[in-house]
């Protein structure tokens, strides 16, 4: 793909990847809040879905080559410390969002998450990066790469019985909680009389054990 041309080699760097990730998500997420067409929600959702791949991987690349450089060796007390803080997030956003709802409606959350994702990037412009720019591979090189491994990948795991079945399971686990996540228990505790701000509430209190 392009980020992995552009981006993952390090052409631009994992900073600006992940800052341009931040921002695009945050400009489609506010644009939810101005539209109800479905045709639009699924193309904002699309773009939201595009650009966090931007994020993804980059953001804790760009951390390790960090730490790399500065001759650290253990990385377990930043991934550690990363998943208290984003518990510790998560949960003081749960707050925020029961006020908001319970203040504006909850269509305003789309306005309330967007910024914030948006002053997210902004801060993280000041941040410090070790980048050192690496040689570019076509396009069409990175695609046949992919291919190539993706197909060695799916050979290996067909001729061991234990990883093919693990496979498998891991498809139907990951579309069970699909089914069984948000999309289900959502309405199921709105139609039992759950408010809107309460949910809030119960994301503070899940995430509490994060911490």
């Amino acid at each position: 793909t392009c980020r992995q041309a552009c981006l993952k080699t390090g052409i631009y760097g994992r900073k600006f990847s992940v800052v341009l990730g931040w921002f695009l998500q945050g400009i489609f997420i506010i644009l939810v809040f101005f539209t109800h067409n479905f045709y639009f929600l699924a193309a904002l959702f699309f773009l939201i879905g595009a650009s966090a791949t931007l994020v993804s991987g980059s953001a804790d690349a760009w951390v390790v080559d960090l730490i790399k450089s500065k001759k650290i060796k253990q990385y377990g007390n930043y991934f550690s410390g990363k998943a208290s803080f984003v518990a510790a997030g998560l949960f003081i956003s749960g707050l925020i969002g029961s006020f908001v709802v319970a203040r504006f409606g909850l269509s305003f959350i789309w306005l309330v998450s967007g910024s914030a994702l948006i002053l997210s990037a902004i801060f993280l412009l000041f941040a410090e990066e070790n980048h050192k720019k690496e040689n570019f591979d076509s396009l069409s090189k990175i695609y046949h790469k992919t291919k190539s491994q993706t197909k060695s990948s799916l050979k290996y795991i067909r001729g061991h019985h234990v990883l093919f079945l693990l496979f498998i399971i891991t498809i139907f686990h990951s579309f069970a909680l699909d089914l069984s996540g948000i999309i289900s228990w959502t309405p199921v505790l709105r139609d039992s009389g759950m408010p809107d701000y309460a949910f809030g509430y119960l994301w503070s209190a899940a995430n509490v054990l994060g911490i």
